[in-house]
């Protein structure tokens, strides 16, 4: 292993270009250099009352989920540097890249004026991969797809080149590395670096044929082709989403005019038809004295009582739960409900909160909720909010839970919905407790989130707790998003650590001493 470590390191500086002369005899060599363009589509979710899926206005608010789609444009120069050394496979690659457009199709909502540097910027690169075709051109080989590439990944990071042209780039290479990524010299396996190809030395017989033939034939790009590319766009997602948070406060204000203007209009008709009627009264000469005097004694009601009382009770917001059991042996729970009429607007939201623990839980088009909850040992005081248009809706709740004791806690929590945290904690004694190892010696995971807001909680056992347990938050996919993870001691609360998270990045969050 050691010698092992060391032929590594010393095929780093080869490929780092620190020792030049070691590495003209390190074997066959391909270099290379790709340009394209790409176009990759998002959705973005969201949820609205007032708007239809073409984000025009609907005449009856209701609650939905609606997708918007935008393509975002971009631009890429890709490098390479393929070698073989002591028969080990290297690689080393870059990627420069910039995003040249944002486009999308809806009623009003256009980025053509946001085509800006400013929203462009913004834009992060975080997978890039290319894959290299070699057989077509090795003599003796049969042409085909499978089994035929090797892939070379050119790793993330990096800003955008914008207000520099591709050309600028390719001829100036202290520019191209100020705004590429770089993937450092790797030795991956054989099957790794080329597919289905599982035999060692086949690969290394492959690879040299194809580097001799591309020496002398000069392969074009043709051979080179894209094979994964994810960008980051929560600075699209946050401007899409305050725009419709806008267009939707102006409906909902536009909405509550015409009500008020319908509300006026029936109390003049009504008055209007009382009126008539008592002068027909008057003419007819049948009681239209007492008639008119008594319009003043309040003991009279009109339809514009009853107009108003259908008015609220249909437009009236109620948190309602779903029955809960007063007392459980289990430490995990799940609380449901309905907010009835619930709205999108100012960031209508449910929050659950749970011994000084907070969680966002995410509504339904329908209005409907329901998540987990992770109890102590003993009495659990739940309040369950609900925040919306000028409203705010509260309701509490005790559980009692005859769960065993544990001595810790790590709670993580988040606010993206479409997206997946992973919580990792690592105990002494080499144990590692996650999704992919629910239990161990000390600790066991007790619930696990793979779609949305969490929770996901390890818990230390009560016994063999002795050491010092590291918390870390590794982004596993999907959107981006605010961690917060809350670590407890005995019950009480000891920390809170809060982040943002995207790019499959991970965070190292807490560590924890237990004496």
């Amino acid at each position: 292993m050691k010698w092992r470590h060391a032929t590594l390191t010393l095929l780093t500086l080869i490929l780092a270009g620190l020792t030049p002369a070691l590495s003209a005899s390190s074997g066959p060599e391909i270099n290379g250099v790709r340009t394209g363009t790409a176009s990759i589509d998002k959705v973005y979710h969201y949820r609205t009352r007032y708007l239809d899926e073409w984000l025009n206005p609907v005449e009856n608010p209701e609650s939905r989920d609606i997708e918007i789609n935008y393509r975002v444009d971009l631009e890429y120069i890709f490098r390479w540097q393929v070698s073989v050394f002591m028969g080990e496979p290297l690689f080393k690659a870059w990627v420069a890249f910039k995003p040249t457009n944002i486009s999308l199709n809806y009623t009003g909502l256009s980025f053509a004026m946001l085509g800006n540097q400013k929203l462009l910027n913004k834009i992060d690169l975080t997978e890039f991969a290319m894959k290299v075709w070699y057989f077509e051109h090795i003599s003796g080989e049969r042409a085909m797809e499978r089994g035929t590439a090797m892939i070379i990944d050119a790793g993330v990071g990096g800003k955008p080149y914008l207000g520099h042209r591709t050309s600028e780039l390719r001829k100036d290479i202290k520019l191209f590395n100020k705004f590429s990524s770089f993937n450092p010299p790797g030795s991956p396996d054989w099957d790794k670096l080329f597919i289905n190809i599982k035999d060692k030395q086949r690969a290394i017989s492959l690879f040299r044929k194809y580097a001799a033939a591309r020496k002398r034939l000069r392969m074009p790009a043709k051979d080179v082709r894209l094979f994964k590319i994810a960008i980051n766009t929560d600075a699209i997602d946050s401007f899409i989403y305050k725009y419709l948070q806008k267009k939707e406060k102006e409906l909902a204000e536009k909405q509550k005019r015409d009500v008020a203007e319908k509300k006026k209009q029936v109390a003049t008709r009504d008055k209007a038809d009382e009126l008539a009627a008592a002068l027909a009264e008057t003419e007819a000469g049948e009681g239209a004295t007492d008639d008119l005097l008594g319009e003043t004694d309040g003991s009279d009601t009109t339809s514009t009582d009853s107009f108003d009382d259908l008015l609220a009770e249909t437009e009236e917001i109620k948190l309602i739960l779903n029955e809960v059991p007063g007392t459980t042996r289990s430490n995990v729970i799940s609380i449901s409900g309905l907010v009835k009429n619930a709205s999108s607007i100012d960031d209508s939201q449910i929050v659950f909160k749970i011994n000084s623990l907070e969680q966002p839980v995410y509504l339904q088009a329908d209005g409907s909720f329901s998540n987990k909850l992770v109890l102590f040992n003993g009495d659990n005081r739940i309040d369950i909010n609900y925040t919306g248009v000028a409203t705010e809706l509260h309701k509490s709740l005790h559980i009692q839970s005859s769960t065993p004791p544990v001595k810790a806690r790590f709670t993580l929590v988040w606010d993206s919905s479409n997206s997946d945290m992973d919580l990792h904690v690592y105990g002494p004694g080499g144990d590692h407790c996650s999704y992919s190892n629910k239990s161990t010696a000390n600790m066991r995971l007790d619930v696990d989130n793979t779609k949305r807001y969490g929770p996901e909680n390890v818990s230390v056992k009560l016994q063999q707790h002795h050491g010092t347990y590291e918390a870390v938050i590794k982004h596993y996919g999907g959107n981006g998003g605010n961690v917060t993870l809350y670590v407890y001691l005995d019950n009480r609360l000891v920390a809170t650590r809060r982040t943002y998270l995207s790019g499959r990045r991970k965070w190292r969050a807490y560590d924890l001493n237990i004496n």
